[in-house]
């Protein structure tokens, strides 16, 4: 390894030991040569010091935190220790594939515009799934108040970029630091998703417990507050509770007319609002709207009892987004059945 590797692998550990050792394998096994993995112990109170005395390979950074600073902090002591021009992120019990490290820097260096690339992950585990998001700039941006549009697991990010415009990791954010990274990060560089499977992410049983969900559902909320701030959008509390309830969660239940048409009104008000502050590419930011609407009314011809294709059909939100021929053909029908119970 050279006194400046080109990548850090940066991995923050607490209570990881179970899958630590897989997971150090799988970066060690990397096809690309160039790069020191500095693992940050957040003082684990398990056996995570044995398991990397055990490795001699001079690629290998061990640091020890005196005192538990939470991700966050581990984070951003890693980004003040890296020596890498970039930094790939690496959970303690996620598996990096052998090409992963050598796609990214392939594209980080032909791309020099990006500021972070990502990649598509395979799930395992309790679980099995292929996830992809898109892959250009615009549209990566555009759904970050919806939802996560890169992966934080399978980031490498251009480190100079980030320190030269002062993006750290709000320490204020335990469970969402890594979307709020990406807010912070969108109006200084670009992103970009590689579709290649890169990592594998595990799943398993009480991986996620009920307090975390809290932290998370509570997180998001302050996460949207900062883009509606940026956006200069300001809604009610009865629009805030059907943004929460309604809008934002995946599987909403919608039985209500009323609750469809504000949803609408409330997208409408965000596509008026980004028109005018330019928070996120234009056409990009109206398909995403539409294409909210476009899912709520399916939840909704699902539990409603109302013909939601026509809902949608004549909304001005359906000029921005063209469901597939199947998504249509279901909206139909569920419609047809639904309206005529």
């Amino acid at each position: 390894m050279s006194e400046q590797p080109l990548v850090t692998v940066l991995m923050p550990t607490y209570k990881g030991a179970a899958y630590l050792k897989q997971t150090v394998d799988s970066v060690l096994n990397q096809t690309f040569g160039d790069f020191e993995l500095l693992i940050i112990n957040d003082c684990s109170p398990d056996n995570t010091d044995e398991i990397i005395a055990a490795y001699d390979d001079p690629r290998i950074r061990y640091v020890k935190n005196e005192r538990n600073l939470g991700i966050s902090g581990s984070s951003n002591l890693g980004f003040s220790l890296a020596r890498g021009k970039y930094i790939a992120r690496q959970d303690h019990d996620d598996l990096a594939r052998p090409e992963r490290l050598q796609k990214q820097v392939d594209f980080m260096e032909t791309h020099p515009e990006v500021g972070v690339c990502g990649t598509a992950f395979q799930t395992f585990g309790t679980k099995h799934k292929t996830v992809r998001y898109p892959q250009n700039d615009t549209d990566i941006k555009a759904l970050l108040l919806f939802k996560m549009p890169l992966a934080h697991q399978t980031s490498i990010m251009r480190k100079d970029v980030f320190l030269n415009n002062n993006i750290r990791y709000d320490e204020t954010f335990a469970s969402s630091n890594d979307r709020k990274l990406w807010i912070d990060a969108s109006p200084f560089m670009r992103f970009h998703n590689l579709p290649d499977v890169l990592l594998d992410y595990r799943m398993y049983k009480g991986m996620t417990s009920q307090t975390k969900r809290d932290k998370v559902i509570a997180e998001g909320k302050r996460l949207r507050d900062v883009i509606y701030k940026n956006l200069g959008f300001c809604p009610s509390e009865e629009e805030r509770r059907i943004l929460d309830d309604f809008l934002i969660p995946g599987r909403a239940r919608i039985r209500s007319k009323n609750i469809i048409r504000n949803i609408e009104l409330i997208l409408l008000k965000l596509r008026e609002a980004n028109a005018l502050n330019r928070c996120f590419d234009e056409k990009a930011f109206n398909r995403v709207l539409g294409q909210y609407y476009f899912k709520r009314c399916l939840n909704y011809a699902f539990y409603g009892m109302a013909p939601a294709w026509k809902l949608y059909r004549n909304s001005p939100l359906a000029s921005f987004f063209a469901p597939s021929f199947k998504a249509r053909t279901v909206l139909r029908i569920l419609s047809i059945l639904f309206f005529w119970r």
